[in-house]
């Protein structure tokens, strides 16, 4: 498969979509949450577990403990390969998250195909 070969093609049935306006609704009506300090915690910890589950299922040999350690700056005993890998994931997910924050947001192929070259920065080809 080509770096540029995505599939864009999926379907929502009409229930999840149901399931999704009524979440959202849900949300929409909750006040500010002020984070606290466990709250920056646990972020960082989701956030690296993520990013090791992710790059874990493509075969990534790190750990969540490392990639923790690795996305909070520390330096970390792994194939320079798996931690590119994991820090393209990271910033991928930050552009992500950038866009979608976005008030105007929407999926298009060219927010996928920014995303997509995010995470194979500097990888070789397959």
């Amino acid at each position: 498969m080509h770096s540029l070969d995505l599939y864009l093609d999926h379907t929502i049935s009409d229930d999840t979509q149901e399931r999704l306006q009524t979440w959202g609704a849900a949300l929409a009506q909750e006040g500010p949450h002020e984070p606290t300090r466990w709250h920056m915690h646990f972020h960082r910890y989701m956030r690296s577990v993520t990013v090791a589950a992710s790059t874990n299922i493509e075969g990534n040999p790190m750990s969540a403990p490392q990639v923790d350690a690795l996305l909070g700056g520390e330096s970390v005993i792994a194939p320079q390969l798996a931690q590119l890998e994991n820090l393209n994931y990271n910033r991928a997910l930050d552009l992500a998250t950038a866009f979608a924050l976005t008030p105007t947001f929407i999926w298009t192929e060219t927010v996928i195909r920014a995303i997509n070259s995010t995470l194979l920065n500097s990888l070789p080809d397959d």
